[in-house]
């Protein structure tokens, strides 16, 4: 199988990428998680599906790829003349598989389960067994010398596939094992518990059967023979039977025609006799009723007069109603005015109480003048004085140990030991950037970057030690000194000589500010606090407060007077108006009483003459039944004629029937005898066909089952064969894996020993492969295991019997199987030169391999390829290639 092209699109981290692969070694190169090794998931993929793919499906598509847009790869190879072409794609919003593999441009297959199917049965491996042919990673490198013996020789033979002819054999095993448990199964099925052949017990009662079934055929025919003549006789009865049943149906049928005849004409005259005699009750009820005309007359005058009384009833109720809310209205407003007037005989006798404090207050605002004319300076001073009492505090407070000159020289001494640290610490990365260069693999002179030999190498590295330790000490001690000094906390010292200095101006100042004050206004009074002039102030703006009241004042008194008269005057005219309409009150309750005086009477008579006119409506409502019962009288009479005539000719109908009970009943009898017997017989007939059935059944059995016991004879036969071929070919086997597993030893040996050789430059002799697929290296005569050697030779080593099993897997020399082959970050720990030995050993082995691709992030192996594929990422999380 060699590589032609890979095309893909909005495959993980590529929009759209298309790549023709060449022929050689070739370079895969670009920055981790780019990208690099998702173009060999992609050859996967393409031919394996999702099983293939280190995901789930959802995480293929490239992020940011849009809806409608689908996801997937096209890969081009040729697998010995043929050319193939798989299309493997997901679209739609599901990601639905869209599968197609053409051999030289004809379909093969189509479809996602077709064409993996038709894949692995052409390369004659699974997704998993592919990989393993053809990638190899720096991991599975490192495994196969960091595992425990029989760990990394159960990875080495399934790499090679030699655990296949285990599982063939634990499989052959499992199926000789079920195929004894199936003979076990099938002995019991042929053997009773007592020992006997389950055939030879079929067979006797097989003859049985045949004996019972003959026996039951000649009693059926018996039985049918006699249910035949019987069958007969019992259809002339059957016909006679029906005849007579016919003249039965016809007399019955009249018969219940004359019943309905007389029931109706006996309903027909019991409703004759009940109507006339309603036509004689309301004849007397209509002479009754034209005798109380005259107080249906009374009823309709009464009626009208009892309207006219509750109309005018309700009027005057209403009108009394309205009086009294009158009534209220002007009881409430006499209860307001009076409320006034109290209210404003208590504010003109509060008002002439604060007319008189104000003349008291005059005298007090005289004695109080003085001091409230100058009670802002009053102020200013207990401020002063409250100021310069805090300043006292605040500058007893502050300590000072360290004087200002001494301050200044410890500031100095800091700032030089902050730059020397600077300077020491720049220093000692460098002289550790030294150390470590030195240190590594290369051992590159840091000065002349020449070089070096061990001896010089070591000398270097002692005198940077020195120095690195001089530097440090002399760190250690600059920190020292500078955390003593930064304990003292320079800053606040000089800020408290700052503030003391400030406080003690500014009590000079207060001083100043308080004496000009006092001479100004001639003392202070004998005030003490801000209390004391508060109380002033207020007391003082009270009382001014007051005396400007006094017009205001006396404005009010002169207005509670005026209203007071007022009020009086508004409740004398509203008691005259109250009094007015309780006489009126009074006028209209009298002509309420009066209405319904006259309205209970009224009502007494209306219930009497409404029981008369009730009764009335009544008899009216039956006399108008008089015309319509007269009607139906005469109809009735009528229909009793007709149905007395209908009842002469039906009784002479039945008459003319010649039905005779007796012969009816007599025939009845013998027809039901002869059907018993014919059903008895049917019966026999049908027991006896249900016997011959179940017994031609049982014969039926016998047989499938002396069938079934002949077949289960063979097959024991057949399995106890199969057995012993299986134990034969399970010896087989073991010799088989027995002799695989000691022959590719030497072959993996020989193929890693050429290799290494060459890797090395012949340094070593080559590589032996152990029992437990251990690796030792031959040195100087002599084998040596690995963790005698440097991780350089360690990987090289790996890399070579990696090599060799991919050789063996792929198809070995003759070059049938898979002619291109993965390499994923195997550099590992390689100086340059090494790296040039690797790639040029791979371009020998491209004569097997033609297509050897190398992952790596190393840069400067493009230089030693003949071609490479950079992988580069052309936006943010989106990558694409350039070809080299």
């Amino acid at each position: 199988m060699r590589l032609r092209s890979l095309t893909l699109w909005n495959f993980r981290r590529f929009r759209e990428v298309s790549i023709e692969f060449p022929d050689g070694v070739i370079g895969i190169i670009g920055p981790n998680g780019i990208g690099k090794s998702t173009l060999i998931e992609a050859i996967a993929w393409a031919v394996y599906g999702h099983p293939a793919s280190r995901t789930k499906k959802e995480q293929i598509k490239r992020v940011n790829a849009k809806e409608s847009e689908g996801c997937g790869v096209i890969l081009e190879f040729y697998l010995g003349r043929d050319e193939y072409i798989i299309r493997r794609e997901m679209v739609g919003q599901n990601l639905s598989p869209k599968v197609k593999l053409l051999v030289n441009g004809e379909l093969l297959a189509e479809g996602e389960r077709q064409v993996t199917s038709h894949l692995e049965e052409i390369l004659g491996m699974d997704h998993q067994s592919f990989v393993i042919s053809v990638f190899a990673r720096q991991r599975e490198l490192n495994a196969l010398s960091s595992l425990g013996p029989e760990e990394r020789k159960r990875l080495i033979l399934r790499m090679l596939k030699i655990d296949t002819i285990k599982k063939a054999l634990e499989a052959l095993r499992s199926r000789k094992n079920a195929n004894k448990k199936r003979m076990e199964g099938i002995k019991e099925a042929i053997i009773d518990e007592n020992g006997f052949y389950r055939l030879d017990i079929l067979k006797k009662d097989r003859k049985v059967c045949i004996e019972r079934i003959s026996e039951i055929t000649k009693r059926y025919e018996s039985r049918k023979k006699e249910m035949q003549e019987i069958s007969a006789s019992a259809k002339d009865l059957r016909s006679k039977f029906k005849k007579m049943e016919q003249k039965l149906e016809l007399h019955n049928r009249l018969n219940q025609v004359f019943g309905e005849r007389m029931s109706d004409l006996k309903n027909k005259r019991m409703t004759l006799g009940e109507i006339e005699s309603s036509i004689r009750d309301l004849s007397r009820k209509k002479e009754a009723l034209e005798g109380m005309l005259d107080d249906e007359r009374s009823y309709y005058e009464v009626k009208a007069k009892k309207e006219f009384l509750e109309a005018e009833l309700i009027k005057n109720r209403e009108k009394n109603g309205e009086i009294s809310k009158e009534e209220l209205t002007l009881t409430k407003e006499l209860d307001h005015l009076k409320a006034r007037l109290h209210d404003m005989s208590l504010r003109k006798e509060a008002t002439f109480l604060e007319l008189k404090a104000i003349k008291e207050a005059d005298s007090r605002i005289l004695e109080l003048k003085p001091i409230f004319d100058v009670i802002k300076d009053l102020e200013k001073i207990l401020k002063l004085r409250d100021e310069r009492a805090e300043l006292e505090k605040k500058i007893e407070s502050i300590k000072v140990d360290i004087q200002l000159d001494e301050l200044e020289s410890l500031e100095r001494e800091r700032k030089d030991l902050e730059r020397n640290g600077i300077e020491l610490s720049t220093r000692l990365k460098e002289v550790l950037r030294q150390i470590t260069e030195l240190e590594g693999v290369r051992g590159i002179c840091p000065t002349c970057q020449r070089a070096l030999t061990e001896r010089e190498r070591k000398s270097i590295l002692d005198a940077l030690s020195d120095d690195r330790d001089e530097i440090e000490r002399e760190i250690r001690a600059l920190t020292n000194r500078l955390a003593e000094i930064n304990a003292l906390d320079l800053e606040g010292v000089r800020s408290a000589h700052a503030t003391l200095k400030t406080a003690n101006s500014r009590v000079k100042q207060l001083l100043e500010a308080e004496s000009d004050t006092l001479t100004l206004i001639g003392g202070d009074f004998g005030l003490k606090n801000i209390n004391e002039i508060q109380k002033i102030r207020d007391e003082y703006q009270k009382l001014k407060g007051k005396v400007s009241a006094r017009s205001n004042l006396n404005e009010t008194f002169a207005t509670l007077n005026r209203d007071i008269i007022a009020s009086k005057r508004s409740i004398e005219e509203t008691n005259r108006e109250l009094e007015a309409v309780k006489i009126k009150k009074q006028r209209s309750t009298l002509e309420v009483k009066t209405l319904e005086a006259e309205l209970s009477r009224i009502n007494q008579l209306f219930k009497r003459l409404e029981k008369q006119f009730n009764e009335i409506i009544a008899l009216k409502t039956e006399v108008k039944r008089l015309f319509e019962l007269e009607n139906t009288r005469s109809l009735i009479k009528k229909e009793i004629e007709e149905l007395e005539r209908d009842i002469a000719k039906i009784e002479d109908e039945i008459r003319s029937t010649g039905f005779n009970r007796d012969e009816y009943e007599a025939l009845k009898i013998e027809k039901n005898a002869t059907e018993d017997r014919l059903h008895q017989l049917e019966r026999e007939v049908y027991s006896c066909d249900k016997e011959l059935s179940i017994a031609r059944y049982e014969l039926k059995s016998m047989d499938d089952e002396i069938k079934e016991q002949n077949r289960l004879i063979e097959l024991m036969d057949g399995l106890k064969e199969e057995v012993g071929n299986m134990a034969r070919l399970e010896e087989i086997f073991k010799h088989f894996e027995a002799y695989m597993i000691s022959s590719i030893r030497p072959f993996l040996s020989e193929y890693a020993s050429t290799l290494f050789s060459n890797l090395t430059d012949g340094r070593y002799n080559g590589i032996e492969i152990g029992e437990a697929y251990d690796i030792m290296i031959h040195d100087s005569g002599m084998y040596y295991d690995l963790k005698r050697f440097s991780g350089g030779e360690t990987d090289l080593a790996n890399l070579c019997l990696r090599l060799a099993i991919s050789n063996i897997v792929s198809g070995g020399d003759e070059g049938n199987g898979f002619e291109f082959l993965v390499l994923d970050e195997i550099f590992g720990s390689q100086d340059a030169e090494r790296k040039r030995n690797i790639i040029r050993v791979l371009e020998e082995l491209s004569r097997r391999f033609r297509q050897i691709f190398l992952i790596t992030h190393v840069e400067e192996v493009k230089d030693y390829l003949g071609s490479f594929i950079r992988v580069v990422e052309v936006e943010e999380g989106v990558s694409g290639v350039e070809i080299g």
